[in-house]
C-alpha cells in the first residue's frame, strides 16, 4: 500500500509525502511525491492505488494533473440538409390527395432542391431572405444558354406557377420554425414580393367571349360536342366536374327551376390515371338552376341512359377524357374559328370565366355568383371577377349624391 508521510519543513511549514513501491510489490522501486496539504496527498495516494500503485495516468510529476481540454460549449451538431428536410416534409402532409403530393414531390425535385437541397436548413446565412429573391427572379427571368441565347437553360415560368412554388419553400421553412426545439429563428420565405397574376403574362390571363363569338366557336366545332359546349358556359362548371356530370345527377323537374347538383368530379392519380372524387371543395358540392336552353341540350343526351350513365360521351362512349376533348374537339373549332374572324384564342376554362362574366354583366350580385361557381370565399371571387364591375363606381357615386342631398335638405 502507499503511504503518507509527515514531514517538517523550515520554520513551522509541514508537507506531506506519499510513498509506495512500483507495481506494488516488494522488490518495486521507491516512489514518492509530495504535497503541501494533507487532502491533496490522500487524494493522490488513493489515485496511485487505485491503478496498481503505478503513476496515475494524466499526472505530471511534480506538477500535478494536466490541464483538462477545453470544452466547447456548442459541440458540433451534424448539419441537416434541406433536400431530407423538405422531402420528409412533403411525404408527411395530411389531408391532400395523392395526387397532390406526386406534384409537390415534382416542384420540389424540378424547381426548389437545385438551389436549396444541399444547405443547412438550420444555417441562417446560407438560407437567407437574399437567396429566397435570387431564386425567384431566376424562376421569373430564366436561365438562357450562353452558347445561344436563343435557347433556355431553364425557362421562364408563370407568376401563378412561381407563387405556387414559393407556398412551398414557405411552408417548408415555416415548418423548421415551428419544430420543437426550433431548426430555425425566421422564415426567410415571408414577405417575398412575387410576380402580379395581372403583369400581361397571356398565358395567364382571362378570355371572355360574347354572345357572338361563343356562337361562333360552337358553330366550329363538331356536332357530338355542341351541346356540351352550351352546358359548359351555361352552368359554369369545371371541366372535371361537368366531365363527371351523370343522368342521377339531372333534375328536369326541380322547383322552382330544372336543375343539376354537382356531386363528384374526376380526379388525376399519381400514376396518372383518373378516378371519381368529390368536388375540389365543400362549396363545390352545390346545386345549379338551368336555363331552358340548356336544359335543352341536356335531354338529348340523357334520352334512354341509365342512372349512372354520363351525360356527355366522347365517340367510344366513354367519358370525355381532358386532354382528347382538348386535341380533338376544341383546337380544332378555335382553329376555325380564328379563320372565319375569331380574334381571341380561349382556353376551355375561359368558358367557365366567361359565364361568370355573362352574369355580372346582368347585374347578378357576387354573393349569388360566388355559390354558384363553388368559390370557398366570395374573396376569390372578387379577386378574379372585381374588375368586370364598371358599374359599381357610379352606383357608389349615386348613393353618396342621395345621402348627400337628404343630409342637406334636412338642415336646410
Amino acid at each position: 500500500m502507499a503511504s503518507i508521510e509527515k514531514r517538517p519543513g523550515k520554520g513551522k511549514k509541514i508537507s506531506y509525502r506519499v510513498r509506495w513501491r512500483l507495481g506494488g510489490a516488494s522488490d518495486g522501486a521507491w516512489q514518492s511525491e509530495t504535497f503541501e496539504q494533507k487532502a491533496q496527498a490522500v487524494t493522490f495516494k488513493l489515485a496511485v492505488e487505485a491503478v496498481g500503485h503505478q503513476w496515475p495516468e494524466g499526472w505530471i510529476r511534480g506538477y500535478g494533473w494536466a490541464p483538462a481540454a477545453p470544452v466547447d460549449d456548442k459541440p458540433e451538431v451534424e448539419p441537416i440538409p434541406f433536400r431530407d428536410y423538405a422531402t420528409t416534409f412533403v411525404a408527411s402532409l395530411s389531408g391532400i390527395e395523392e395526387r397532390t403530393r406526386h406534384d409537390y414531390e415534382r416542384d420540389l425535385r424540378n424547381h426548389i432542391l437545385p438551389t436549396f437541397g444541399d444547405l443547412d436548413i438550420r444555417d441562417g446565412n446560407a438560407i437567407d431572405r437574399s437567396l429566397v429573391r435570387t431564386w425567384v427572379n431566376t424562376l421569373q427571368h430564366g436561365v438562357a444558354d450562353p452558347a445561344n441565347p436563343k435557347q433556355w437553360l431553364r425557362r421562364p415560368l408563370a407568376p401563378k406557377t412561381i407563387q405556387n412554388l414559393h407556398g412551398i419553400l414557405f411552408a417548408i421553412l415555416q415548418d423548421a420554425v415551428e419544430a420543437d426545439p426550433p431548426l430555425r429563428t425566421s422564415n426567410p420565405a415571408a414577405r417575398t414580393r412575387l410576380p402580379r397574376l395581372d403583369d400581361g403574362e397571356g398565358d395567364d390571363e382571362m378570355v371572355f367571349l360574347t354572345e357572338q363569338e361563343f356562337a361562333l366557336i360552337r358553330a366550329c366545332a363538331k356536332p357530338d360536342v355542341r351541346d356540351m359546349l352550351t352546358v359548359f358556359v351555361g352552368t359554369g362548371l369545371r371541366y372535371a366536374e361537368l366531365a363527371a356530370l351523370q343522368v342521377r345527377d339531372i333534375d328536369p323537374f326541380g322547383k322552382p327551376v330544372p336543375a343539376l347538383r354537382v356531386r363528384r368530379a374526376w380526379k388525376r392519380q399519381a400514376d396518372n390515371t383518373f378516378k371519381l372524387g368529390p368536388p375540389k371543395t365543400k362549396q363545390s358540392r352545390r346545386t345549379i338552376a338551368l336555363s331552358s336552353e340548356v336544359m335543352d341540350a341536356i335531354l338529348p343526351n340523357i334520352a334512354g341512359k341509365g342512372p349512372k350513365e354520363f351525360v356527355f360521351n366522347s365517340p367510344t362512349g366513354s367519358w370525355w377524357r381532358h386532354s382528347s376533348f382538348y386535341d380533338r374537339r376544341w383546337i380544332p373549332a378555335i382553329d376555325d374559328a380564328c379563320s372565319r374572324g375569331l380574334t381571341k384564342r380561349p382556353r376551355i376554362h375561359d368558358l367557365r370565366h366567361t359565364h361568370v362574366a355573362w352574369l355580372i354583366s346582368e347585374s347578378i350580385p357576387l354573393a349569388a355568383i360566388q355559390r354558384r361557381m363553388g368559390h370557398k370565399s366570395i374573396t376569390t371571387t372578387i379577386d378574379r371577377y372585381g374588375h368586370l364591375l364598371p358599374y359599381v363606381d357610379q352606383d357608389l357615386i349615386d348613393a353618396i349624391d342621395r345621402a348627400l342631398t337628404g343630409s342637406l335638405r334636412a338642415v336646410a
